[in-house]
């Protein structure tokens, strides 16, 4: 069975305050995935990254984050990085440093690594297909000519590049369903289109979104689309998602409790991220994206915040 290789960042953001319960959690099924069908590996600089820095100096781990990356580290192969790996890494001139060892580490040809998780899946795309693919499905095939060590000759060495929760979605829900259970729904957001935003009359704000949404199971993958016309920008886009969502599954009560844009400086071409929370059943759900248009990175997290709810839902 292809190897996964993890990044630092999947451990990482488990030190943050905010979604740290959303990352333990997604941890937490890493953890628990079986070693013989899966098995884990890591770079040695993502291991420092990830153990040792935050160990030596005690950036706020809690006991529950300390027990998870202790049976993840039980079960992690470490990959060294030779000379070979470096010299590889500078074929990658569009990747800061980091990753280019990561893949490097992935497309050696003697490793068994067939996978990669990041939190960050769109710092390795090289053209608009694939930043499509990681859009739709969370994932995309990194294809790269390889040379074989004892022929000489050239193949393409595929490697998947996933984010945390499309490999959770994809490769657990598919254990789930050989194994008889039932399979949670995914939605994610394709095209939007805002097509107008009236502040002319301030006493009459308008504005008309178009959303397209992509659900998918391991059955299938289809579309629906959805145009509302409501008073503000994030009003409209969330009403016209969930109206989208609803052609598929029935929603449960919930509520928008808040969203907010962390301040940070960036030039034009930077993007925004977004913090949304919402709560359904007495629970809270978070979730976070990012994209240079604030009302799309907006849509992306509330559509998260809906497979959290959808997810949790199907587990209980």
């Amino acid at each position: 069975m292809p190897g996964v290789l993890i990044t630092a960042n999947v451990f990482q953001n488990g030190l943050a305050k905010r979604e740290a319960s959303q990352y333990l959690e997604q941890l937490t099924m890493l953890s628990a995935l079986p070693l013989e069908s899966y098995p884990l590996y890591m770079s040695a600089l993502d291991y420092n990254l990830a153990f040792s820095i935050p160990e030596y100096y005690s950036l706020g781990q809690t006991q529950r984050y300390v027990e998870v990356c202790q049976q993840m580290q039980e079960r992690l192969s470490i990959i060294h990085i030779d000379e070979i790996v470096r010299e590889q890494a500078q074929t990658f001139p569009n990747l800061n440093y980091f990753d280019a060892v990561r893949l490097s580490c992935a497309l050696d040809p003697c490793s068994n690594v067939g996978m990669i998780v990041t939190w960050e899946p769109y710092q390795f795309v090289r053209n608009q297909e694939e930043m499509f693919d990681i859009r739709r499905q969370q994932f995309f095939d990194y294809q790269y000519p390889t040379e074989c060590l004892d022929s000489g000759d050239y193949f393409e060495r595929n490697v998947r590049v996933y984010s945390v929760e499309g490999f959770i979605r994809h490769e657990v829900t598919r254990d789930r369903l050989m194994a008889g259970e039932g399979v949670p729904h995914y939605f994610c957001l394709g095209d939007l289109e805002v097509h107008s935003l009236n502040q002319i009359n301030a006493d009459l704000p308008e504005s008309t979104v178009t959303v397209t949404i992509v659900h998918s199971t391991e059955a299938e993958i289809c579309t629906g689309q959805q145009r509302i016309t409501s008073s503000t920008p994030v009003k409209t886009l969330y009403q016209a998602i969930d109206a989208c969502i609803e052609q598929f599954v029935s929603l449960p009560p919930r509520s928008l409790n808040y969203y907010w844009v962390p301040g940070k400086l960036g030039g034009p071409e930077s993007e925004a991220e977004v913090v949304i929370r919402v709560e359904c059943d007495g629970n809270p759900y978070e979730a976070t994206a990012s994209n240079p248009s604030i009302i799309r990175a907006f849509g992306d997290a509330y559509v998260q915040a809906i497979n959290q709810i959808l997810n949790a839902r199907s587990s209980s």
